[in-house]
């Protein structure tokens, strides 16, 4: 489907009258967004159809609720990643408690740590790689913030968890990351090459 608004448009009022076909279409243009932010909240390929799928229903089941003015990208964008929420809910099977004991978490990058790794060339499917190997909830409430541009509050509310607990499970994955990145550019490091 080309990218055309009125085409788009008349794809949509054609899936709200029920035709198949035009149903067919909306999916094969969905489906690479849906699978963008789909894949980042799965470990796996068929987890992460299956949230496309789920997602999909979504959208066709609301097409009449979409304002023409609004960027549909960006509206296929937030049900993907409302449906990831409600799937981490669904499958949600322990309760997680995080005391700090006071201890304060910024919500900014340790100063001290040089983020731009230019020389190794890190490509965005790598760091995805990455994300990918956290454990949920950390990697849902990582992916929400640094991704997904939610608010801890927001966060908590979807996730069930305290304000204090997604501030601690993002601090949990930049870590782990930072970690896993060092591990990747230990080689670079000590050929002397920085």
């Amino acid at each position: 489907m080309s990218n055309s608004n009125s085409e788009i448009y008349t794809t949509i009022n054609e899936c709200i009258n029920d035709n198949r076909l035009a149903q067919q279409k909306l999916y094969n243009f969905c489906f690479p967004v849906l699978m963008r932010v789909c894949s980042r909240y799965k470990n796996n390929r068929d987890d992460a159809v299956n949230l496309c799928n789920d997602a999909f229903l979504k959208i066709i089941t609301n097409l009449q609720h979409i304002n023409k003015n609004e960027n549909l990208e960006a509206w296929i964008k937030r049900i993907a990643t409302n449906t990831a929420i409600d799937d981490y809910r669904k499958h949600k099977n322990y309760s997680i408690t995080v005391n700090l004991t006071g201890e304060a978490i910024p919500d900014y990058y340790d100063a001290g740590t040089n983020y731009n790794l230019p020389d190794e060339k890190l490509h965005a499917n790598d760091l995805l790689k990455l994300i990918a190997q956290l454990k949920d909830p950390t990697k849902t409430v990582f992916n929400l913030f640094a991704i997904d541009g939610y608010s801890h509050k927001e966060i908590g509310e979807a996730l069930d968890l305290t304000e204090e607990a997604s501030r601690w499970h993002l601090n949990k994955a930049r870590n782990m990351l930072k970690q896993k990145l060092n591990t990747l550019t230990q080689p670079f490091s000590t050929n002397g090459k920085q």
